[in-house]
C-alpha cells in the first residue's frame, strides 16, 4: 500500500506535467546525470514494471528477471536487454510494449464504453495523454496499455489479458452473465 498511495502518487503528478521527461534520455555530459535522475525517473520506473509484472504474471515475470540477471551478472546492460529476457520469458514482444512507456514523457488516460450483447462484453477503449493543466498533447502520443480483466464471480483472479496498441481499439469478452 505504501507503493501505491506514495510512489505511484508522486511519479503521477510529476509525469502529468508538460515539464515532464521521459524514463529513458539521451545524455551528452555526465554532468547531465543530476538532472535526468529525479523522482519521475525512479517512481515511474517502479510503476511501469509493476505495471509489467501485472500483466505478464509472478512467475513469468521471475523468470524474466532470472533470465537477465544470470546473463549480465558480471557485465554491462541497457534497458533492451531487460526487455529482451522478459520476452524470453512470455514469448510476447516486451521491447515495444515497455519501450512506449520509457521513452515518451506522460502516461495516457484510458477511456472504456461497455455494450452487452448476449453473454458478451464489448469494451471501446480510448487513450490519450493526461496532461494536469487540460491542454492537449501536441505529440499525439499513443502507448501499448495491458489491460487485464477479472470477473465478479472471482475478482482476485485475473480472466482475460489483453494489449491496447492504438488510440482506440475494441475488445470482446465472451463468457460473461449480462
Amino acid at each position: 500500500l505504501h507503493f501505491v498511495n506514495d510512489e505511484v502518487a508522486e511519479g503521477f503528478a510529476l509525469d502529468a506535467l508538460k515539464s515532464s521527461h521521459p524514463i529513458e534520455v539521451e545524455i551528452d555530459n555526465p554532468n547531465e546525470l543530476d538532472e535526468i535522475y529525479d523522482s519521475i525517473t525512479y517512481a515511474k520506473s517502479n510503476s511501469v514494471n509493476r505495471m509489467l509484472c501485472n500483466y505478464l504474471g509472478e512467475d513469468v515475470f521471475q523468470k524474466g528477471l532470472r533470465i537477465y540477471l544470470n546473463r549480465f551478472k558480471y557485465g554491462n546492460a541497457v534497458t533492451e536487454d531487460l526487455w529482451n529476457a522478459h520476452s524470453e520469458a512470455s514469448g510476447q514482444d516486451v521491447k515495444t510494449l515497455m519501450s512506449s512507456w520509457t521513452k515518451q514523457m506522460g502516461f495516457p488516460l484510458v477511456s472504456v464504453q461497455q455494450t452487452v450483447d448476449g453473454n458478451k462484453r464489448v469494451l471501446k477503449l480510448t487513450q490519450k495523454r493526461f496532461i494536469a493543466d487540460g491542454t492537449a498533447d501536441e505529440n499525439n502520443s499513443v502507448w501499448q496499455v495491458p489491460i487485464t480483466a477479472s470477473t465478479s464471480a472471482d475478482p482476485s483472479v485475473i480472466k482475460h489479458r489483453m494489449l491496447m496498441k492504438e488510440r482506440e481499439q475494441e475488445f470482446v469478452i465472451e463468457g460473461v452473465k449480462p
